[in-house]
C-alpha cells in the first residue's frame, strides 16, 4: 500500500514538474511499475522454486582443493601403473632347463638364486606333479606338461591369481624348505612374520615377485624347448632359456646313486650275461628320453632366430670346473653388469668342501663331477653312449667317447673335448683337464 500510494503522489506531481525532469520522471515510473509487477506477480509463482545460492568462497576453495585431489590421485595411479608395467617390461625371466634330474641344476639354480635381485623358484611343478597325484588326474604326461606351460606362463608375468595350489603347496613348506623352494618369499616371511611356516598368499608372491629385477625358475619338468617358445616370443615375457646338460654316463651314474636305478648285484649275477648291462629298464627309458630331448634342445636354440640371444647353452662340467666363470657368464646372459657379492661369497662357501646328502649343493665341484669315472662299470659307460640318440648328442655337446676302460680309469685323459662351433657364440672358453 506504502509502494502505490508513493505512485500516485509521482503522477500527481509529474504535471508541475519542470519540462526538463518529465523523462526522468517518466523513466522513473517505468521502473517502478517493472519493480512492483516484480514482487506483487511474479514473486507468488516463484515462491515454490528452490534457488541455488552462490557458494561462498571457502566453499569454493574446498571444492577446488578436492578436485586438484582427485587429479593428483588419478595422475599417481596413472603414474604407478605405468611404472609397473615398465618393471615388467624391463624384468628378465629366465627358464634353467634341465631335461633331467641329476644334471647340475640345482647347483646352477642356486647359483643363480643367492642373488638379492632374482626371484628364484625351484621346481614349481612339484606342486603340479603332487596335485595331480592327489586328485588321480587321468591324461599323464602330456596333460601335466601343458598345464605346466600355461602355469609358467602365469608365473613369469608374476600373476598368481590361478596359482592357488602352488601357493598351499609353498605355505605347508615348513621354514627350510621354503628358502630352499623360494629364497625371497623365504625372506621376506622371516621379515614380517613370527618364525615357522610361511602363509604364502597371492599378494605376497605377486609384491615379492614384481619387486624383482630378474625372475628364475629352475625346472626338470619342461624337457621341450618348443613349448616354450610362445613365451619366448611374448613382448609381455620375452622368456630366456639357459640350457643346462650333463654328460649322459654320470648322469645316469647319479641317478642310480641316489635313486637305485640300476638291477642289485645279486640279480646282476643270476641274470647278466656278457653283453648285458646294469641298466634297467626304467633307467633305459629316461634315458633314451634325455639324449634326444637335449639333440633337439641344442639344434633349435642354435637355429630358431626368435631364441637368438635368448638360449644361452652351459655344460655343467664346466660350471662345476670354474663356477665364478659360470656366475659372471649366467649374469651376462641376464644382462648384469656384474656378479654380486652375494653370489661371489656363495660360490665360494659351497664349491670348496662337501656336505653329506643326494640334494646337497655343497662340493668340492672342481673334483666331483669327474669322480664317477672311478665307480661306473666300464661296460654300461660304453652302453650309455651307445644308446639311442646319445652318441649324436656327446658328440654335439664335446664329450668324448671311450676308447677302453684305461681310458675310462684314467683320470689325465680328459672326457670333456673343446666346446664345438656352432656354440661359440656364447663365448665359451676353451679349457683342458
Amino acid at each position: 500500500m506504502m509502494m502505490m500510494k508513493g505512485y500516485l503522489n509521482l503522477i500527481l506531481t509529474m504535471g508541475r514538474a519542470p519540462v526538463y525532469n518529465q523523462r526522468s520522471l517518466v523513466f522513473g515510473i517505468i521502473l517502478a511499475s517493472v519493480f512492483w509487477v516484480a514482487v506483487v506477480v511474479v514473486g507468488p509463482w516463484l515462491k515454490g522454486w528452490e534457488v541455488t545460492p552462490w557458494p561462498a568462497a571457502s566453499s569454493l576453495c574446498k571444492t577446488s582443493s578436492q578436485a586438484a585431489r582427485r587429479a593428483t590421485s588419478s595422475r599417481t595411479t596413472e603414474v604407478v601403473a605405468a611404472n609397473t608395467e615398465q618393471r615388467a617390461t624391463e624384468q628378465v625371466r629366465v627358464l634353467l632347463l634341465a631335461v633331467q634330474g641329476r644334471t647340475g641344476s640345482s647347483f646352477v639354480g642356486e647359483l643363480l638364486g643367492t642373488n638379492e635381485d632374482v626371484f628364484y623358484l625351484f621346481e614349481p611343478g612339484l606342486s603340479l606333479q603332487a596335485g595331480f597325484q592327489d586328485n588321480h588326474t587321468p591324461g599323464g604326461f602330456e596333460v601335466l606338461i601343458n598345464i605346466y606351460a600355461s602355469f609358467l606362463n602365469d608365473l613369469f608375468r608374476c600373476d598368481f591369481s590361478t596359482l592357488d595350489m602352488y601357493l598351499r603347496y609353498l605355505s605347508k613348506q615348513d621354514a627350510q624348505g621354503l628358502s630352499h623352494k623360494a629364497p625371497r618369499l623365504s625372506a621376506e616371511c622371516d621379515r614380517r612374520y613370527a618364525s615357522g611356516r610361511c602363509n604364502v598368499t597371492q599378494d605376497l608372491a605377486e609384491e615379492i615377485c614384481r619387486a624383482s629385477k630378474y625372475i628364475v625358475v629352475k625346472s626338470v619338468r619342461m624337457p621341450d624347448i618348443n613349448l616354450l617358445l610362445p613365451m619366448v616370443e611374448d613382448s609381455r615375457i620375452k622368456l630366456k632359456v639357459i640350457h643346462l646338460v650333463r654328460d649322459p654316463r654320470p648322469m645316469v651314474a647319479s641317478n642310480v646313486y641316489a635313486f637305485g636305478l640300476w638291477f642289485n648285484e645279486s640279480y646282476a649275477r643270476t641274470h647278466r650275461s656278457r653283453n648285458d648291462t646294469l641298466l634297467s629298464g626304467a633307467t633305459l627309458g629316461m634315458l633314451g628320453i634325455y639324449c634326444r630331448y637335449n639333440v633337439y634342445n641344442f639344434e633349435l636354440g642354435m637355429r630358431k632366430p626368435s631364441l637368438r640371444d635368448r638360449y644361452a647353452f652351459l655344460r655343467y662340467e664346466d660350471a662345476a670346473r670354474n663356477p665364478s666363470w659360470a656366475a659372471g657368464r649366467l649374469h651376462s646372459f641376464l644382462g648384469a653388469d656384474l656378479v654380486p657379492e652375494s653370489v661371489s661369497k656363495w660360490v665360494v662357501a659351497n664349491t670348496k668342501s662337501r656336505q653329506s646328502g643326494i640334494y646337497s649343493t655343497a662340493r668340492r665341484s672342481n673334483e666331483e663331477y669327474r669322480a664317477w669315472r672311478q665307480t661306473i662299470p666300464y661296460e654300461d659307460a660304453k652302453a650309455i653312449a651307445e644308446l639311442g640318440k646319445c652318441t649324436q648328442m656327446m658328440t654335439l655337446m664335446g664329450y668324448r667317447l671311450l676308447e677302453d676302460e684305461g681310458h675310462l680309469r684314467n683320470m689325465s685323459r680328459s672326457l670333456l673335448a673343446d666346446i664345438p662351433a656352432a656354440a661359440t657364440q656364447h663365448d665359451w672358453p676353451q679349457w683342458s683337464e
